[in-house]
């Protein structure tokens, strides 16, 4: 399967007017997202996905309350909905009320995977390096928020910037050929897609340079 055909995929899924459909993607984006970034060390990671996986699917082993499918896609129907009006700080909002995504980490790779063209992923990879940026110059701290202790609206305000900031490095990048060390997008060429959010969010955390992003076109904002 190739990375395409992947996002194609969970679209369908996370769209689906089936809540069983939106249940297989949520569980697939848990499993896909802990398999990709488990530290091995800690515990085999494909042994952790899947039981992150499962709690995505039946619950903690703990939980005293899981939310049955049904709600669980209206969430993701919600999401979609303030997506296609343009509001990415509410659609994170609203996929943040699903249990095991409740963190903008794993709520953006949610985003990510219903709609690459707008949204990316926002992880402590992201939030390091930008948080590193931001040292040198603070012009990048409207971008920085922990991805991983909590949600509020300002932490949504602050990836909806982030996508904003993406999508307009896409923009860019279609516009005038940009070499980015590190990443080998354009290594086919007969490779025609054009560059979208995600695909710049997945160079920046290739490279963790910086210099992909360009510079910040969005007026600085108080830091988190």
């Amino acid at each position: 399967m190739t990375e395409r055909d992947w996002e194609g995929d969970h679209q369908r899924l996370l769209r689906s007017a089936s809540h069983q459909d939106g249940l297989h993607g949520l569980v697939s984006v848990n499993y896909w997202g802990y398999s990709a970034s488990s530290a091995p060390g800690r515990r085999p990671t494909l042994e952790r996905a899947l039981a992150r996986a499962r709690w995505a699917r039946d619950g903690r082993p703990t939980a005293k309350l899981v939310d049955p499918p049904p709600t669980l896609h209206g969430w993701l129907q919600a999401a979609a909905l303030r997506l296609g009006q343009g509001d990415i700080a509410e659609a994170l909002l609203a996929v943040n009320q699903i249990r095991e995504f409740g963190q903008m980490s794993f709520g953006s790779k949610v985003l990510m995977a219903m709609e690459p063209t707008t949204c990316g992923v926002y992880d402590r990879v992201i939030y390091e390096a930008l948080a590193e940026a931001a040292t040198a110059d603070p012009a990048w701290t409207p971008y920085v928020a922990i991805p991983n202790s909590g949600m509020s609206k300002s932490k949504a305000e602050v990836y909806a910037r982030w996508c904003e900031l993406l999508q307009h490095r896409a923009r860019e990048m279609n516009r005038y050929p940009v070499g980015v060390g590190g990443w080998d997008y354009m290594r086919d060429p007969a490779l025609k897609t054009p560059w979208r959010a995600a695909d710049v969010e997945r160079a920046f955390f290739v490279s963790r340079d910086i210099r992909v992003l360009g510079s910040p076109v969005l007026p600085p904002a108080q830091a988190l």
